[in-house]
């Protein structure tokens, strides 16, 4: 019976890892986080891998998710470091411009423009070369936020960290028990 419970609560904690990752995809993917994307997109796959190996009572295999689980929360660290500006790979001038999360586009994060209750400001100028047709350059900038994008992106990484932890010590405990009791394969 204690089995039964561990197997619901890890695909509760498989779906909300799930939702969490596909709503980060999405806002990754719509502000060129190309880089960020990709991790996301490969633990989507290893979560729904391991909802199958879960389902299939595969010890073995659910224990090599718990190796990702351990990489996936050094991944989302990394991510929290660069924002915060603390490791030496950030761009001191722009944290979300780094090559290591929009895979050198120039990108940068969907929530440093359309931030949580942010005022835009758009500043416009206009550049007249001699011999050529007038140029109007736009800075768009967001002041005033509720929360700033940086705190937004170390939010999300941290609500991941969270769910990796738990599914690798529930997961670890599963295969454990499992291995004890025989009912895995």
């Amino acid at each position: 019976m204690a089995c039964c419970r561990m197997t619901i609560f890890l695909y509760f904690v498989l779906a909300v890892e799930l939702i969490a990752t596909s709503q980060r995809l999405i806002f990754d993917f719509i502000g060129g986080m190309y880089g960020s994307g990709l991790a996301n997109i490969v633990n989507l796959l290893l979560c729904l891998f391991a909802a199958y190996f879960l389902f299939r009572r595969r010890c073995g295999l659910l224990l090599s998710t718990c190796i990702w689980y351990a990489l996936w929360v050094a991944v989302n660290l990394i991510i929290i470091l660069i924002y915060h500006e603390v490791v030496l790979v950030t761009n001191r001038k722009n944290p979300s411009d780094n090559y290591l999360l929009n895979l050198n586009t120039g990108h940068s994060s969907w929530w440093k423009r359309q931030g949580i209750d942010c005022e835009q400001v758009i500043n416009t100028t206009t550049i007249m070369f001699p011999s050529s047709t007038p140029q109007v350059l736009e800075e768009r900038r967001t002041i005033d936020c509720l929360v700033t994008y940086e705190w937004v992106e170390t939010i999300q990484a941290s609500i991941q960290i969270f769910l990796s932890l738990v599914l690798f010590c529930a997961t670890a405990h599963y295969v454990h028990v499992g291995l004890d009791e025989d009912t895995c394969e």
